[in-house]
């Protein structure tokens, strides 16, 4: 399966349907229901693969989250099946963008009680967000340049 490839697909797209009845996904609507002028938001996960989907307002997928590790009800995402490029240290990281002239950011941050480190590869059309948490890497963000 190509994530990046699933970016800005409508959430009625035959790839998206297709791979939703595959592994019998609910899709979730989330609507402003405190009047705080957020946008509403469509959201479904499937949690064996490791992964879980953000559309936007108008159904378009903006956001894709691949969980690495066994935690909060998903089960460790198979990179290579789904044709991402992982990275066991971010020097690893690093040093790939470094070699492959990808512009990226980086920073690290502590939340939610764990320390974070990251790095955020900048493509055109979209970035891919990655996450260490105690050194080892545990969530991959792709997301849509627009989102």
């Amino acid at each position: 399966m190509d994530l990046l490839n699933l970016l800005e697909r409508e959430l009625k797209s035959d790839p998206l349907i297709d791979l939703f009845e595959t592994y019998d996904v609910e899709v979730v609507y989330e609507h402003d229901r405190t009047y705080e002028g957020m946008d509403d938001e469509y959201w479904a996960k499937i949690p064996s693969l490791g992964l879980q989907f953000v559309f936007n307002k108008n159904q378009k997928l903006q956001t894709v989250f691949v969980h690495l590790n066994e935690k909060d009800g998903f089960d460790s995402a198979n990179t290579n099946d789904l044709k991402l490029t992982s990275f066991s240290t971010k020097s690893d990281a690093l040093q790939f963008a470094s070699n492959n002239d990808i512009p990226f950011s980086e920073g690290e941050a502590e939340f939610l009680g764990e320390h974070r480190d990251w790095i955020k590869f900048k493509h055109k059309a979209h970035s891919i967000h990655y996450e260490y948490r105690e050194s080892l890497l545990s969530l991959i963000t792709l997301q849509a340049e627009n989102a």
